[in-house]
């Protein structure tokens, strides 16, 4: 499968400022609520709000939003080694 022809991080980061905040949001919500529950479906999931992370980065303010919570979920993966047998 091929990443996006259009241009990529640079196209997302346009359709980012024409969706604006909310529309970005919404379209997160819809994507969780959507959500199957199933392994494949979160990680496809995932896939999915990274593209919207990398819309986000076109609104200053959103994109702090974002990589807070990025920056939350490094912390936590720490937390999940630690104490694991696997060496990071």
């Amino acid at each position: 499968m091929s990443i996006c022809k259009n241009g990529g991080e640079h196209f997302l980061r346009k359709v980012g400022s024409v969706l604006g905040r909310e529309g970005m949001s919404q379209r997160v919500i819809e994507l969780v609520t959507r959500f199957d529950g199933s392994y494949k479906g979160a990680i496809e999931l995932a896939g999915a709000l990274k593209a919207i992370a990398i819309m986000a980065e076109a609104d200053t303010y959103w994109h702090e939003k974002m990589q807070r919570g990025y920056i939350n979920e490094i912390n936590r993966s720490h937390m999940l080694m630690e104490g694991s047998d696997v060496n990071v």
